[in-house]
């Protein structure tokens, strides 16, 4: 896809030398979250260096698992911003979380990450993995496990995950 990438990158990000390389990445990798759906998120099949990355973030208690802790997580969130947007005009404008998902989702699955998606922009950012729920859940967490979601909360972890992605590239 010829899409550009557009959500505004953590400024960690922005300032790197390899800020244009992950912008590109991205874009390069831009597909419909689902059949028919205007909705173009990153594909990505997850090199060591990503898997790596993500693991180590994980079990620093960096990501929660499932699609109903993300969104719990993020409305909670939002109740904050929003009280600081009262008080100070201030908010999330950049991608501060980022939510990365198996391609083994049913329809509905799709549909609520869009939900979210929309609720929660520009500080949410999806990507969606080549790779299915039990490969994930297995590589995250151990054998006869499942994970079809796992959100990132923490900014620099998301800057550390996506700069991850240029570092050992899959292409």
């Amino acid at each position: 896809m010829t899409d550009e990438f557009k959500l505004l990158l953590p400024q960690e990000i922005e300032k790197h030398p390899g800020s244009s390389e992950v912008k590109a990445f991205l874009s390069n990798r831009l597909q419909p979250i689902r059949k028919n759906s205007p909705v173009l998120i990153p594909e990505i099949s997850g090199n060591p260096n990503f898997i790596q990355n993500l693991f180590s973030i994980n079990k620093s208690r960096q990501c929660v698992r499932s699609l109903e802790n993300a969104a719990s997580i993020l409305k909670a969130e939002d109740k904050g911003l929003n009280q600081l947007k009262v008080k100070s005009n201030l908010q999330g404008k950049r991608v501060s979380r980022l939510l990365i998902v198996s391609n083994d989702g049913s329809e509905r699955f799709y549909r609520q990450i869009e939900i979210l998606m929309k609720k929660h922009s520009p500080r949410l950012m999806v990507i969606k993995l080549t790779m299915d729920s039990n490969r994930l859940g297995e590589l995250l967490y151990g054998p006869d496990e499942i994970v079809r979601s796992i959100l990132v909360i923490h900014k620099n972890a998301v800057s550390r995950i996506l700069l991850g992605m240029i570092n050992s590239r899959s292409k």
